[in-house]
Order: structure tokens, then C-alpha cells, then sequence
């Protein structure tokens, strides 16, 4: 994203191009219009929804894979990636 943004410059001197990342928007937005407490609770807590998900899709605990993602290991920030496409039950 960085190379992108080097694209453009802002109309205002000494002004700012801001990147905003809407992470886990749809989590949130599920949270509060549900009213579900534990969402609300994992989310104040910090917790990674996705990391979570694929905790349970996987054979590896959820601090192996929060882990890994924010190590940038690709294996794992696949599985991450894999646990957040819809699925049929």
C-alpha cells in the first residue's frame, strides 16, 4: 500500500494522506447489532476473530496462529485468510 499512496499528495500544505484499515468491521457490526455480549467482550479483549475461527478449522491453537500472522508467516496468514470465507454448515 505504501507505494500507492507515494502516488498521490496532498492539496494541503503540510497535509497528510490517511490509511484506514477497517479490520474486522463486519465482527463489530455483528457484535452490536446482535447484542451478543461474548462478541463484545472478545472484541474489547483484543482478540483476533479470523485467528479464532481458524483455531478451530485447524489443528493449531489460536495463539500459534495470532502469532504466526503477525510474524507475517505465510502458512499461517493463509489459514487466517481460509477461516474467513463463508462456509455451509
Amino acid at each position: 500500500m505504501t507505494q500507492i499512496k507515494d502516488c498521490f499528495t496532498s492539496r494541503y500544505e503540510g497535509g497528510k494522506i490517511l490509511e484506514v484499515d477497517y479490520s474486522q468491521l463486519e465482527v463489530i457490526g455483528a457484535a452490536l447489532i446482535s447484542g451478543d455480549e461474548n462478541m463484545k467482550k472478545d472484541i474489547e479483549e483484543g482478540i483476533d476473530s479470523h485467528a479464532q475461527s481458524a483455531s478451530w478449522l485447524n489443528p493449531y491453537s489460536y495463539k500459534e496462529i495470532k502469532e504466526g500472522y503477525e510474524a507475517g508467516d505465510s502458512f499461517f496468514t493463509a489459514m487466517r485468510k481460509a477461516a474467513k470465507a463463508p462456509r455451509l454448515i
